[in-house]
């Protein structure tokens, strides 16, 4: 007999459990959370999609005597089924430590001490070893509806596409996290798919190989901070080159190809710092050309050093760099901001930008700096931002306020002249470089072409917008990255009929990091939601993308600030071995926070990843224990974004695909639908998506009080309903609590019954609740009686459409819903109660007046909080392989075939396959 106990429940588990081996409590907590790890555990603000409490478990193993030595160890995720065995504790005492000895009822086993070991009484044939580890809470699994639900193996046809001489696949899954970057070997056939396929639950990802006119990639990076160069620098020599190779190496590594670098100092920083200090120095003689505090942190070093790796591969390291602040003196005076920190409003600069002398010396500045930058460094600037996110008046770190006047003024008065003096047209001039939260009006007005107030106007002088990826809400950080798509395809559609770019310059997860919250499925939530944010951008229209710091400590410093953040690498030199410790790994030790941080830990306050062995960091994190032995903590967002950087090279372009319905639904055989639904959140945008069968696009409707909503991700007794109002900074419904008044008030207009399949054909009307219906208590049965409006001039819940045509991935990409006339054609929806599914055959090439005939552009969509769980990107490289990056944020595996198509319609299947569960792939053909 052989038997495993892969995963234990927790609902019996004590509090106790929650505790760490090393002199934790209750009243300790993970740093970048206020709360003890019992009331960590059950933070909303800290639960993500999967996110669970990280417990302290047994991994039990046991092996047959009489057949061998078969053992099982834990998994904290696989695509086979879990069993959970429902188990009862027993308190033993072992070395004076406490553990919690699990009987299985199944089996009927009964444990006791013996020598050391836990042993059978009753059969006398198995023994069973306890080992002590932290691993994250269960992972569930649901049963599906058809039993015979499998993987499919990869196998791909040679012959249904003659450009396919090769294939490669890369897997990194939450199933093996310790196995990134996994090779998985696809079988071949010459012979065709058949097309015609009986139903089943593959999800159809279609390409569209015919050229299509989108933007090139100029590539991926991130920024180097005082805080990364501090971090790099600490490093040993061996630890170093091993970053750079993981960052820069397109081999080894990231293949970046971008730095972002401030001007001066940002709350990144260990203190405030510029190059001239001296109060009206107008012509700027005491500016430092050595750039002193530059050099002596590291950052040029870093730099030089970075630059030759990615010049050694033929292509050029592209710097982009942006100010947070002036020196003081040139910022106006009012108190309390003749400091670099924080900004008066409306204005930073002294006298404005239209006629001031503190403005041309500020625009010298910039001149000065990137002078000495590029020889200093022998890297040349590629462009300059504005402002780092110049109207973030709330900043306790360096800022300075334009609205998007003045930062007209400022680049056509000043910056563009002397910029242009100084370098020619070498240098690119980004506006805005902030969130996607006003941005398209900020970049209206700073592009406005019938502008005659400035000569030339900024239209002519400005080469792009720079976007960051946060957002604000009840909710933020579980929103970043997730909000604005279709603004950015407004935003392209504007600025690619002016010949001008978006770049993507500023991202990251606050606060913490993974290592210090010392969580799997938070730190895989962070990398999942980092290749979902690039995916879309990339498909909206933006060239590239710069995450922020490259390399922080082991609690997300230093900042000045105390505004802990993430980062993909994380340096913890103090657990760095040497040659005579590396068979000591198991050992644990607990490194020390550097010197440069200047974070006070508070009472209580814990860094988890310093309770665990590199072993453990290994074995239930992930975490490369050939890193970790040089000092680096590479955490899943490094592999997730490298699925993408490695890949998509320079010069690359976006080609036309999307991931289609399969015929049924790739989720809606499963009792879970896929898994947690966690973008049910206050604030997510509502939008429209082939339709998958997922719970991001199942909906309950309310017909008592009028209500369309779905339960919110971390608390099923709160709900979320479709709201009533647009949202004016994103243009289309989110979803509100259904308390608020910004609900939406609904009334089901029935149209039509499908008997057979019981859909309903229908509207959803929206009440105005300021007339006489609002007396009626909302109860619709007398809505039914009365109607005080004529049908045509009633308001429906509608689609709207998204500009740039949808980019990359089309119309159905992602449209927005919204509120319009019920006479508008997308007022019609289909509502199957059964399903849940809210879904529109707008895009239906009879209803539609597209006069696209792309196979990717028609189809049915459903209502999706967001974004679905399967999502895709496909990119033509100039080497001309094909690249596509397959993105699973379902619990669950999803079968698919990859199909060509063309304008003539005819999708052909080059390949079927699967991924798993939390899971992305990258394919190259």
């Amino acid at each position: 007999m052989a038997s495993s106990y892969e995963e234990l429940t927790s609902s019996n588990h004590t509090d106790n459990e929650l505790l760490y081996k090393n002199n934790l409590s209750h009243q300790d907590f993970p740093i970048g959370s206020n709360r003890s790890i019992n009331e960590f555990s059950s933070s909303s603000s800290y639960q993500n999609s999967n996110f669970r409490p990280l417990k302290r478990y047994y991994s039990l193993s046991i092996s047959d005597s009489s057949s061998g030595s078969d053992d099982y160890s834990y998994r904290s995720i696989d695509e086979k089924r879990r069993r959970i065995y429902s188990c009862t504790g027993v308190v033993i005492s072992l070395i004076g430590l406490c553990l919690y000895v699990l009987t299985n009822d199944e089996h009927n086993l009964s444990m006791a001490l013996s020598g050391g070991s836990l042993s059978s009484r009753n059969t006398g044939t198995s023994h069973i070893e306890y080992k002590s580890s932290f691993i994250a809470s269960n992972y569930q699994h649901s049963t599906p509806i058809d039993n015979k639900r499998s993987p499919k193996e990869c196998v791909v046809s040679t012959s249904s596409y003659e450009g396919i001489s090769s294939v490669k696949v890369l897997e990194t899954s939450l199933a093996k996290p310790s196995e990134p970057w996994n090779h998985i070997e696809c079988s071949t056939t010459k012979q065709d798919f058949k097309e015609n396929v009986k139903k089943d639950s593959f999800a159809r990802l279609l390409v569209n190989t015919e050229n299509v006119a989108y933007q090139r990639i100029i590539g991926f990076g991130g920024a180097f901070t005082e805080a990364t160069s501090l971090n790099f620098q600490s490093l040993s020599k061996k630890g170093q080159e091993l970053a750079l190779k993981l960052l820069f190496s397109p081999s080894e590594g990231l293949g970046y190809t971008l730095g972002r670098v401030p001007i001066d100092s940002s709350d990144f920083s260990v203190n405030n710092y510029n190059f001239d200090s001296q109060d009206q120095d107008f012509e700027l003689t005491n500016f430092d050309h050595t750039l002193k505090h530059d050099q002596e942190n590291g950052m040029h070093d870093m730099i030089r050093r970075a630059n030759d790796i990615i010049t050694s591969t033929g292509v050029a390291l592209k710097i982009v760099a942006s100010p947070w602040s002036p020196p003081a003196w040139l910022k106006r005076d009012e108190a309390p901001h003749q400091t670099m920190d924080g900004s008066s409003y409306p204005g930073c600069i002294k006298d404005g930008t239209s006629n001031s002398k503190y403005a041309e010396t500020w625009a010298q500045y910039f001149s000065k700096w990137i002078s000495s930058f590029q020889n200093l460094t022998s890297v040349n600037v590629y462009a300059v931002t504005v402002q780092n996110e110049p109207t973030n008046v709330d900043a306790i770190w360096e800022g300075c306020y334009y609205n998007a006047q003045q930062e007209k003024d400022f680049v056509s008065n000043y910056l563009s002249p002397i910029l242009k003096r100084d370098f020619e047209e070498s240098i690119q001039i980004l506006g805005w470089d902030y969130n996607m939260k006003g941005a398209l009006p900020y970049a209206q007005e700073l592009l406005a072409t019938d502008d005659m107030n400035t000569s030339p106007p900024a239209v002519n002088l400005v080469d792009g917008i720079a976007l960051h990826w946060y957002s604000d809400g009840p909710d933020e950080a579980g929103l970043w990255g997730g909000l604005g798509s279709a603004n950015v395809h407004r935003l392209n559609e504007q600025l690619s009929a002016l010949n001008k770019q978006i770049l993507d310059t500023e991202a990251c997860h606050c606060p913490s990091t993974g290592y210090a919250l010392g969580d799997l499925n938070e730190s895989w939530w962070r990398g999942e939601r980092y290749a979902h944010a690039i995916m879309s951008r990339l498909a909206s229209g933006s060239t590239g993308f710069i995450e922020w710091n490259m390399i922080l400590d082991s609690i997300g410093g230093p900042n000045h600030a105390d505004n802990l953040c993430d980062a993909p690498i994380i340096a913890v030199p103090n657990r760095a071995r040497d040659e005579e410790h590396v068979g000591d790994s198991d050992v644990l030790m607990i490194p020390t926070l550097p010197d440069f941080e200047h974070h006070s830990m508070k009472k209580g306050e814990m860094i988890v990843g310093n309770h665990l062995s590199l072993s453990q960091l290994n074995e239930v994190m992930g975490y490369n224990e050939d890193y970790l032995k040089e000092g680096l903590v590479v955490q899943p967002m490094f592999y997730y974004m490298g699925h993408i950087s490695k890949f998509v090279t320079r010069g690359s372009t976006p080609l036309n695909a999307i991931v289609d319905s399969s015929e049924t639904y790739t989720f809606a055989s499963l009792e879970n639908k896929g898994g947690k639904n966690g973008n049910a959140r206050d604030g997510m945008e509502l939008n429209l998506w082939p339709c998958e069968g997922s719970s991001r696009q199942s909906w309950n409707w309310d017909s008592k009080k009028g209500r369309l909503y779905v339960k919110e991700y971390n608390n099923e007794d709160k709900l979320l309903c479709v709201g009533g109002e647009v949202d004016p900074d994103l243009n289309g419904l989110t979803l509100v609590p259904c308390e608020a008044e910004t609900a939406a008030l609904l009334k089901l207009e029935l149209l039509s019954t499908d008997h057979k399949s019981g859909e309903k054909s229908v509207q959803f009307v929206v009440v105005d609740e300021s007339s006489e219906e609002k007396t009626i208590g909302r109860k619709l049965k007398f809505l039914k009686k009365r109607q005080t409006k004529k049908k045509n001039n009633n308001s429906c819940l509608v689609i709207e459409p998204l500009a740039n045509n949808g980019g990359a991935y089309g119309v159905r990409g992602g449209a927005q819903l919204s509120i319009g006339s019920c006479e508008d054609i997308s007022a019609t929806w289909i509502l199957d109660e059964k399903l849940g599914k809210v879904s529109s055959n707008f895009y239906n090439p009879k209803r539609h007046s597209s006069s696209s005939t792309n196979l990717i552009d028609y189809g049915e969509v459903c209502l999706t909080t967001g974004w679905p769980f399967l999502q895709m990107n496909a990119f033509k490289t100039p080497d001309s392989e094909t690249v596509l990056v397959i993105l699973n944020e379902a619990d669950e595996f999803a079968n698919y075939r990859l199909q060509y198509c063309s304008d003539d319609n005819k999708p052909r299947t080059v390949l079927e396959s699967h991924i798993p569960a939390r899971s992305i792939q990258t394919i190259v053909l």
